[in-house]
């Protein structure tokens, strides 16, 4: 029989196992107290390990104290190791001006430039131009806030960073690169009087509304970039206006104003001086654009989850054409789909080791509401029910142990964590070798490849480019492009190795050509994959 306890834990002696001088202890109750005795001793933690719990142990708000540092993932770790061996800090509002940013504190104080760190922190000021970032305690900086860009890291040239939205950056080693995007992008702004917006707001999505005609006055496009899109879901024509330049392109007008008709929807990019509107389409059934996609960025959370940013997209399904808005951030497990962030994503089975994933926005057909499901197909996933409409955003692939391989994205642009080595061959011979890369299968891509070639002949050249094309005979170089159809690399030095890097089309088995001019026994073809370009049908 189990030890008798109160409500509360607190143990109460058996009636008639108390010892009194003179009387006689019966043997029933005191069998039953040794028994009672034996078995919490049984169930005691034994202080050398012997044995572990059988059920949790709650701690009634009180610590367990002196721990050594963990060894294997299972291991519980103490505050100090945490603060000292942690990757992820927290920073406040930041101080100083737009462009050189001061954050007093970080938290935990133990935070260096290490590559990997990662930083969130939050903007008091939105950003003009090229920003640093100081920080006070621990004292680290002025270091350079800096964008992702098909070229590689660059500063940023305004706007990339709100105000009071929190934002993460992380290091590179020497700089911090901005990984949330936090352009206003994704779910639109709606107005519906005259509104006069600067240059701080320059890349929102503006949803034009109401059955009163008004102004919209836009700022001047700055010296490099910009955008802005606008749809007008109103009952009128309405009005845009900017004060100096004109609006020009294909959809412009080439003055100062133009008109928006009632479910028209433009996009509009700065060229320096004019606002040139490169899209404009009516929708008379008040459905965005086909291919109209902004923000849903896909981040990498932990091995096991992924985020989805904000944002505005339409069906590609082939159904009824249906605006599909998510109105906050999502995060997303790889576990079976359920409906809701914080939830599993997975549309049927279980996940498999190093396949490639797509991520998709779905639309429940009652009530309009968003979620995230994640297939193996990026056509034709198997959708919960009651709903319909969808649309592929993104890609991820699972590692060997069925975890997110680490990536980062900006836009049509990922980029892998850690680049693998995707081609290391020795003597290929001059024949043209399909190679797979690590870029997403079941899509055509642009793969972010850097190429190495050493073969020791003046003149060699290397070639890697689309299955599409023709595979084209090779040469030395000889002075003329002829013969060069999408050349990889090429050198005149019998000793040198030839680098080079480029993008280069895939098909939907991540596959592309190589082929090399001449091969021998010190040839060594080589092809890093460093992410893609993926427009996710834009």
């Amino acid at each position: 029989m189990p030890v008798p306890r109160n409500g509360s834990g607190v143990y109460l002696q058996p009636a008639g196992t108390a010892g009194v001088d003179g009387q006689i202890i019966f043997a029933t109750p005191y069998n039953n107290l040794i028994a009672d005795i034996g078995n919490e001793i049984t169930n005691s933690l034994p202080t050398n390990g012997s044995r572990g719990m059988s059920a949790n142990l709650p701690m009634n708000s009180n610590k367990i104290i002196l721990l050594a540092d963990p060894t294997v993932p299972t291991d519980a770790a103490t505050k100090n190791y945490v603060d000292a061996n942690g990757s992820n800090f927290i920073g406040g509002t930041t101080t100083g001006t737009a462009n050189a940013q001061i954050l007093a504190a970080i938290t935990p104080s133990s935070f260096t430039m290490a590559a990997g760190n990662r930083l969130v922190f939050t903007p008091g000021f939105t950003p003009t131009g090229a920003t640093t970032l100081t920080v006070t305690a621990p004292a680290i900086g002025p270091v350079s806030i800096l964008k992702y860009s098909p070229a590689g890291p660059v500063a940023l040239s305004g706007g990339e960073m709100v105000t009071g939205q929190p934002v993460e950056v992380v290091s590179n080693g020497s700089n911090l690169i901005l990984i949330t995007n936090s352009e206003r992008v994704g779910k639109p702004t709606s107005i519906s009087a005259n509104t006069t917006y600067t240059a701080s707001d320059i890349g929102r999505f503006i949803e034009l509304t109401g059955s009163t005609a008004f102004t919209t006055t836009l700022p001047a496009p700055p010296a490099t970039g910009g955008e802005w899109t606008v749809y007008n879901a109103s009952t009128v024509t309405q009005m845009l206006s900017i004060p100096s330049g004109t609006f020009s392109g294909p959809g412009g007008s080439g003055s100062t104003t133009l008109t928006v008709l009632p479910s028209e929807f433009l996009w509009m990019q700065g060229d320096g001086t004019n606002w040139v509107v490169a899209v404009r389409y009516f929708n008379s059934a008040g459905i965005w654009a086909p291919g109209t996609l902004y923000g849903m960025n896909l981040s990498f959370a932990s091995v096991t989850t992924y985020g989805v940013a904000a944002g505005s997209t339409v069906n590609e399904d082939g159904s009824a054409g249906r605006n599909m808005t998510l109105g906050s951030a999502f995060t997303k497990s790889l576990s079976s789909w359920a409906v809701g962030t914080g939830n599993g994503s997975l549309d049927t089975g279980s996940i498999a080791a190093s396949t490639w994933y797509h991520v998709h926005i779905i639309r429940k057909d009652a009530d309009a509401s968003i979620d995230v499901l994640l297939s193996l197909s990026a056509t034709s996933p198997a959708m919960p029910g009651g709903y319909t409409a969808r649309r592929r955003i993104g890609s991820i692939l699972t590692n060997g142990s069925s975890q997110i391989t680490k990536f980062f994205q900006l836009g049509d642009e990922f980029l892998w964590d850690v680049p693998p080595i995707d081609v290391n061959a020795t003597n290929p011979g001059t024949s043209a070798i399909t190679r797979t890369l690590s870029v997403p299968t079941g899509v055509i891509v642009q793969a972010k490849v850097v190429l190495a070639f050493f073969y020791g002949s003046t003149g060699s050249t290397m070639l890697i480019g689309s299955l599409d094309v023709t595979d084209p005979t090779m040469q030395a170089w000889n002075g003329s492009l002829t013969g060069y159809a999408d050349i990889g690399v090429g050198y005149a030095s019998t000793t040198a190795w030839a680098l080079g890097a480029k993008f280069v089309k895939t098909n939907t088995s991540a596959q592309v050509r190589s082929k090399v001019v001449a091969s021998s026994a010190t040839t060594v073809v080589g092809v890093l994959t460093v992410g893609w370009l993926d427009t996710r049908g834009k």
